[in-house]
């Protein structure tokens, strides 16, 4: 009884994969019955799951609807008209927009590393404001926040100057206080800035705190040159000579300078006058030096004299040498000068 009723089901099976395919709602009779030779049928048919089409609103309760994690080049969750953008998931706690075969923005929220609770850019893409309000891909672009390099953020549109505004407060746009980091012309400013109620603050820039020197190029840089006694600069009446020199690049300098006179024993002299100058073995223009001048006096030679020149203002568009120069006028015996001169770069 067993081997016939086996037999019976074999071939209503083979039967039914032979016949016409049917939905499952074919399998429900009258009065809601299922149908045996229906179900056989219908079970018997391969059986295929076509993409259902949903118009309107789709709700799912309670779960969650599933997918794979999908990559790159195939997101899981994508556009019919543009299957290769969409959102993936890259690694624990990790998902990812992707387009064009590659993911350019992630959203961390966990796993291993340093890149947790964050939103990621790729190091070639950039963060950007459009020029007029409106999200418009084929319009132009405002600022924009850029990987220039390792460690490095670029704010840059192009050859557009750049503003950057960082506030102390802001009530609204006419009513606030900023320090500005302004292109305009060329030229960058650094400014405390004040509109409305706000008020213009100071601007405080803290110096070094240690016993260092500014590099090269920086606001503060310092350079000088002594000639010891030991190198002395025999002196000519009435005839300025070098006593010393620095060579400063191109900027806005103060400099300034001590000669020290050694006088022969008898030496008498009626003037002394030093001073700082771009002119070899010249002196300067008016102020640009100082002058002793006296009747003729023997000061022996029991101890030497140093005399100041002032600060001159040296602004150089180059390289230029600048000199410590000195001029004594006086007889009877020698007259001999040595120094130092100092240069410090005030922009």
């Amino acid at each position: 009884m067993k081997r016939l009723g086996l037999a019976l089901l074999l071939f209503l099976l083979t039967a039914a994969s032979r016949a016409a395919p049917i939905n499952v709602y074919q399998i429900v009779g009258p009065g809601g019955l299922i149908d045996p030779s229906l179900l056989v049928q219908y079970l018997a048919q391969p059986q295929t799951l076509n993409a259902p089409t949903i118009s309107g609103t789709l709700t799912v309760a309670p779960g969650p609807i599933l997918n794979g994690d999908g990559n790159g080049a195939a997101p899981s969750y994508a556009f019919a008209s543009e299957p290769g953008l969409g959102l993936e998931r890259r690694a624990a706690g990790a998902m990812e927009l992707a387009g064009g075969g590659v993911s350019f923005v992630g959203f961390r929220s966990g796993g291993a590393g340093t890149n947790v609770n964050t939103i990621v850019l790729k190091n070639t893409g950039s963060f950007l404001w459009s020029a007029d309000g409106n999200i418009n891909l084929g319009g132009g672009t405002g600022a924009g926040f850029y990987s220039g390099s390792v460690n490095t953020i670029d704010q840059r549109n192009g050859t557009s100057a750049q503003t950057f505004n960082l506030y102390n407060t802001f009530t609204d746009a006419s009513n606030y206080e900023r320090l500005g980091a302004t292109w305009s012309g060329n030229v960058l400013t650094l400014a405390a800035q004040a509109a409305g109620t706000g008020t213009q603050r100071r601007i405080d820039i803290v110096g070094t705190p240690t016993n260092d020197s500014a590099p090269a190029g920086v606001v503060g840089e310092l350079l000088s040159a002594t000639v010891a006694t030991g190198s002395s600069v025999s002196l000519t009446t009435a005839t300025t000579a070098n006593i010393t020199s620095v060579s400063l690049t191109a900027g806005d300098w103060d400099c300034s300078g001590t000669v020290d006179y050694t006088f022969g024993a008898t030496t008498n002299y009626t003037g002394l006058q030093q001073g700082i100058s771009t002119t070899s073995a010249t002196l300067g223009a008016q102020d640009t030096f100082t002058s002793q001048v006296t009747a003729g006096n023997v000061p022996t030679a029991a101890i030497d004299m140093a005399l100041p020149t002032g600060t001159v203002r040296v602004s150089l568009a180059g390289t230029t040498t600048v000199f410590l120069v000195a001029k004594g006028t006086f007889t009877v015996s020698t007259l001999k000068g040595y120094g130092t001169i100092r240069c410090r770069r005030v922009r």
